[in-house]
Formats: structure tokens, C-alpha cells, sequence
């Protein structure tokens, strides 16, 4: 089943702090405050429509640069996360070194020509990528993970406890 733009929109709305008006609202001149609005746009309003086609065009090329065929729900996250980039990229302070608000002030790194929603849309072209190599090389997560009986055997290290060996925490008391 293939994403419709109604499913992007909510998928844009549940994994951004973003609000998006849809077509019906548009057409209708309600949600008009939202931060993205359908076909239209303002100084600080994002819109949707050319966002959504940027993000499907750059879904499209980076799935056939790595090789990968993205599930209904990567697909969601993938426009919500490149959705959010845009909305983000094209404010006036996007490369500002740093940045003053209501007695805040936000340094960046220098150089920085990202956002964290792109870092997260990598990560997932990333790990689509990978486990397409370990499903072709017959490394699949399945084959390393053999037996829950003991906890820290066989577990990827990422998944263990940062607290330690139980045994040793036993010997502390």
C-alpha cells in the first residue's frame, strides 16, 4: 500500500511539533495558523505542497542511490522528518552561528548545515540500507540473536543495560 498525502500529513503532525493544513482546511480558509499551510505560504508558514513533493522526489532518488524499498512506516517518518527540514531550512535564522530569544541565547556549531530532522532522516536511510546489506549477506538480526536465557549473550552491546553485570552489582553491596 503506498503513503497517501493524508497519511503524510498526520505522520508530518504525530513525529513533528509541526501543525499542517490539509486540503480540506485550505479550501475551507480554516487552520489557517498552522505552521505549514497547504499551497500557500507566509514569512514564517511553510508550504506543504512543495515540501511534500521535495520530500518525495529525495525519497525516491535516495532509494535507488542505496538500493532500499522503504516500508509504509519508514516512508511516513522519512516525509515527516525531510518535511520538517524544510520548514526549518528556510527560516531567516537557519544558519545564524547564534541566536538570541526572550533572554535565551542558542549557540550552534559552526558550519552546521543541519537539522536534527535530517540527521534522523539519514539514520533511517541508514539502517534501511544496512539491513538490507545484512539480509543479502545472511546477517540478519534474526541469525545473531539466539537465546533470552542469558541476558548479555549474544545481544548487541546497545541493547544491554548501561548499568552493568548483575553479578557485579551483587558484590558492590
Amino acid at each position: 500500500m503506498a503513503v497517501t498525502e493524508t497519511q503524510a500529513i498526520t505522520a508530518t503532525e504525530s513525529y513533528t511539533q509541526l501543525t499542517v493544513q490539509t486540503s480540506e482546511q485550505s479550501s475551507a480558509s480554516t487552520n489557517t495558523n498552522a505552521n505549514i499551510l497547504y499551497n500557500s505560504q507566509s514569512e514564517i508558514q511553510g508550504n506543504w505542497t512543495l515540501f511534500y513533493a521535495d520530500a518525495l522526489e529525495r525519497i525516491g532518488k535516495d532509494s535507488t542511490f542505496y538500493n532500499v524499498s522503504l516500508t509504509d512506516i519508514e516512508t511516513k517518518k522519512a516525509i515527516a522528518y525531510l518535511v520538517e527540514h524544510y520548514f526549518y531550512q528556510r527560516l531567516k535564522d537557519f544558519d545564524a552561528d547564534e541566536i538570541t530569544n526572550e533572554g535565551y541565547k542558542i549557540k550552534r556549531n559552526p558550519g552546521r548545515a543541519s537539522t536534527s530532522a535530517l540527521n534522523k532522516y539519514n539514520e533511517l536511510m541508514a539502517f534501511a540500507a544496512s539491513y538490507v546489506d545484512r539480509v543479502s549477506t545472511g546477517t540478519h538480526p534474526d541469525t545473531y540473536i539466539k537465546t533470552a536465557d542469558n541476558p548479555t549473550e549474544n545481544y548487541p552491546d546497545a541493547w544491554l543495560s548501561p548499568i552493568g553485570d548483575p553479578e557485579e552489582i551483587d558484590e558492590l553491596d
